[in-house]
């Protein structure tokens, strides 16, 4: 249970993050067999993935939700924080917030609020500089040192790559697991940025 503020609101333990993406992860299957998967999920979402920006914002479960990496440890693991939210429908003034933090120019918004097919159709669709771009992810969750992992099968278009993801509390607990496992050569990449390289998209 997460620990309550006096407004039964929960805290949100910000959590360092480590990922590596590729088109296999046959040999780090390997060297993980035999760790027990504790659970097993799959996830509908879509990533806004904005080229002059390097923010990770994605829809789930009709939740709009944009990350900003705020600082980055010196061995590698990132701490992202989530900054703006909003369920569907969404008003105006939450698009207006979203594309200044993007720092691109304003949509021209003609309604108040906007469902999600409206915020898709006639918010998105239109701005070159945006791409929605639905991803599915089948999740093999467990734990390795302490940290939560997962093993992530992602289906995005017609790309197919596998991730895998390491989260804890502490930046060195992480760092030393990736030196262990022997990662510590692979590039730490969220998915936005995963997505727009693949893609061939500007990579910021």
């Amino acid at each position: 249970m997460h620990p309550l503020t006096p407004n039964h609101t929960p805290v949100q333990i910000p959590c360092w993050e480590w990922r590596t993406i590729a088109s296999s992860m046959g040999e780090l299957r390997v060297a993980l067999a035999g760790v027990p998967i504790e659970a097993v999920q799959d996830i509908q979402e879509t990533h806004l993935l904005c080229l002059k920006s390097s923010h990770n914002t994605n829809i789930r479960d009709r939740l709009m939700e944009l990350k900003w990496r705020k600082q980055v440890h010196p061995d590698g693991p990132e701490l992202w924080d989530s900054v703006l939210r909003s369920g569907f429908p969404c008003n105006a003034d939450f698009i207006h917030r979203l594309f200044q933090t993007w720092d691109i120019k304003p949509a021209e918004l003609q309604r108040e609020t906007y469902t999600l097919s409206q915020f898709l159709e006639e918010v998105m669709a239109p701005n070159t500089t945006l791409l929605a771009f639905p991803v599915h992810k089948h999740e093999e969750c467990f734990r390795l040192d302490g940290a939560a992992c997962t093993f992530d099968q992602v289906e995005a278009g017609e790309l197919t790559l596998e991730a895998f993801h390491i989260e804890h509390e502490d930046p060195t607990l992480i760092a030393d697991t990736v030196r262990r496992l022997g990662l510590q050569g692979q590039e730490n990449r969220n998915y936005a940025g995963a997505l727009k390289h693949a893609l061939g998209l500007n990579p910021n």
